[in-house]
């Protein structure tokens, strides 16, 4: 049949002419099916059916993704960002230090409202990020709005802890900084780190 239909020639006019009656003619939206060269082969139109397709699947709901941001300043007002050097999502961006967990305690930096599951899996978030950078944190028990953030696949729903360096040195890599809020600038922050920041002056204030 194909061999019939398609001159040798000339192949590519028979696919430009299917292309071109996909998005005029026979379009999604606003489709002329009456005008169309193949009307007669169409069981669609011959059944009045043409509104019902094409089919769309549907859309998937994002995954929620449950994050910890810490924010922590140090005796000169400098804040730790890090760049996210992995492939893939925000990948070159800067940010506050991020810990995905598996879920969120509705009473963070109220330890006494916290169970002891909460409170446990709270405290190892604490050491992981204090061995992690090697610094001792004194943590501010203040509770800040849920910060959330939609991906076409990804929900992220983040919470913020609050931190002022104790001990630890401030060093500076390639991947890590301390910086002055009016420094920020200079790094790029994805929307997510820009809401991260806007909900915790916010509530600083």
């Amino acid at each position: 049949m194909m061999e019939v239909l398609i001159d040798p020639e000339r192949p590519g006019d028979f696919n430009q002419a299917l292309m071109d009656l996909g998005s005029d003619i026979e379009s999604p939206v606003n489709p002329r099916p009456e005008e169309s060269p193949v009307k007669e082969f169409s069981a669609a139109y011959q059944h009045g059916t043409m509104d019902r397709y094409p089919i769309k699947a549907p859309k998937k709901k994002p995954v929620p993704v449950y994050l910890t941001a810490f924010i922590v300043k140090d005796s000169q007002g400098r804040y730790l960002l890090e760049k996210n050097e992995r492939e893939g999502l925000l990948s070159g961006f800067w940010h506050f230090p991020l810990i995905e967990v598996d879920s969120l305690s509705e009473n963070l930096g109220q330890l006494s409202l916290l169970d002891e599951k909460e409170q446990a899996e709270g405290n190892l978030e604490i050491l992981s990020f204090e061995q992690d950078y090697d610094l001792v944190i004194d943590w501010q028990e203040r509770t800040y709005p849920l910060v959330q953030h939609v991906f076409s696949h990804r929900k992220w729903q983040v919470q913020i802890r609050y931190g002022l360096v104790k001990e630890g040195e401030q060093a500076t890599s390639e991947s890590t900084v301390w910086l002055q809020p009016e420094e920020f600038s200079a790094y790029p922050f994805a929307k997510p780190q820009q809401k991260i920041w806007t909900t915790f002056t916010e509530n600083e204030n």
